[in-house]
């Protein structure tokens, strides 16, 4: 089973080995991966992925009209305050990798309040869990 169109906010250590281990999958590796970053590392980001075949911008809107299957935060706290809700209106799939971005009660009501019916954001229960076990376990939010 392949995992469609993954995008990835952050091209970080963590995104970096999302990246590697989902390209490395021998069956279901996703048919596109997307990276979204700031717009001064999209040139640098490019270059280290080494590919082609993988968009990376720094306009969230460019991923999501391109109809991801699911996104995966791998950025920070602050990218789950800008992105996540956007993501989860958008009717897509969120994993947040930054975890710790929910202790702020503003940033959960707002994922919950924008989440559609079926959407959902996946907290794994470790950074790395994010590429292996995304919807296993930990906590999630479900749109009504």
């Amino acid at each position: 089973m392949s995992l469609g169109h993954v995008a990835i906010i952050g091209f970080g250590a963590i995104a970096q080995d999302l990246v590697a281990i989902l390209a490395s999958q021998p069956q279901g590796a996703p048919k596109r991966i997307s990276v979204l970053v700031r717009q001064g590392r999209i040139a640098q980001t490019r270059a280290a992925l080494g590919r082609d075949d993988v968009m990376v911008t720094s306009d969230l809107d460019e991923i999501l009209s391109a109809r991801p299957d699911v996104v995966a935060e791998c950025a920070s706290h602050a990218a789950v305050r800008q992105f996540g809700p956007r993501v989860l209106a958008a009717g897509v799939d969120l994993v947040v990798a930054s975890v710790g971005a929910l202790a702020d009660p503003a940033v959960k009501a707002a994922l919950e309040a924008a989440a559609k019916p079926g959407c959902n954001a996946w907290c794994p229960q470790g950074p790395l869990a994010a590429s292996t076990h995304w919807a296993r376990r930990g906590f999630r939010v479900s749109g009504r």
